[in-house]
């Protein structure tokens, strides 16, 4: 004769030890997805600060071209140069170069300011 009570304390261990391992792997799996929610989060962030930057280089860049028109239009006047339609002037080589070298020096300190990755 079989005696059921030789058989509850295996099907019981058993019946536990799958419950405590079901109750483990959705833990885990709750860590899992909670961590790569939070990594998605400073994917996002970084992107964001990223496109920031792209926008403030940007306005610092044009910020640079219009001062150095607006310096050679200075210039323009300075000089007594005819302005044409287009508001340009024929200035000298070295105001020329001058200008240049003041516009490169502006783009420096925008890329400096407002590194890209």
């Amino acid at each position: 004769m079989n005696n059921p009570n030789k058989l509850i304390w295996p099907i019981t261990i058993i019946t536990a030890s799958l419950i405590l391992g079901g109750f483990i792997y959705a833990s885990e799996l709750i860590k899992q997805r909670s961590i790569e929610r939070q990594q998605e989060v400073k994917i996002a962030n970084e992107r964001e600060v990223a496109e920031e930057r792209k926008r403030e280089l940007e306005t610092c860049l044009d910020e640079a071209k219009r001062n150095i028109e607006e310096s050679r239009n200075n210039y323009c006047k300075l000089d007594k140069k005819e302005i044409r339609e287009d508001g340009s002037c024929y200035l000298s080589k070295e105001r020329v170069d001058f200008l240049n070298e003041r516009h490169d020096e502006a783009k420096d300190v925008c890329f400096r300011k407002f590194p890209q990755q």
